[in-house]
């Protein structure tokens, strides 16, 4: 009687059985969709960032004193938590714009990890991921730029009369 050594190599919980790779991005899409968003709305929606000092302040935006792409954002994410949508766009609009992108492709991952089939068989093309860089740095740059027009691209709150 021969015995052939196991070849599974999927990590074990706590010393526990072994979870295969699939059920293993299951539980992750199932914590990350019913307690990691939920949990981090509460939060956005109980603790606002203009009032809170739980959040941790913008890096460059303190070294340099300009706004990068993304200042603004946690801001723009509370405010479209309470329903605010004027104000989610003042803060951060590209993030509100692009967030239906965002959004869309992390339920195209999530499929893909859970059924382990990809919807679309594409990957992003190079030329896409050159656009999104120039966006990203195009964006960083012009809401720096304290000429009218510019000035509304940078995080501000709006005056209501």
């Amino acid at each position: 009687m021969s015995v052939e050594p196991r070849n599974d190599r999927s990590p074990t919980v706590a010393g526990g059985p072994r979870i295969a790779p699939h059920r293993r991005a299951r539980l992750i899409i199932v914590l990350l969709f019913a307690v990691v968003l939920p949990g981090g709305a509460a939060v956005l929606r109980w603790a606002p960032p203009t009032e809170s000092v739980l959040y941790p302040r913008c890096v460059f935006k303190v070294m340099t004193g300009f706004n990068c792409p993304g200042c603004g954002a946690t801001r723009c994410l509370h405010s479209l938590v309470i329903g605010d949508i004027a104000q989610a766009f003042a803060y951060n609009p590209l993030l509100l714009l692009g967030l239906p992108f965002l959004s869309f492709a992390a339920i195209l991952e999530s499929y893909a990890a859970w059924t382990g089939q990809r919807l679309v068989n594409r990957r992003l093309p190079s030329s896409a991921i050159l656009a999104i860089f120039w966006l990203l740095l195009a964006f960083g740059i012009a809401r720096n730029i304290d000429i009218y027009p510019f000035t509304l691209l940078g995080p501000r709150a709006l005056v209501l009369e």
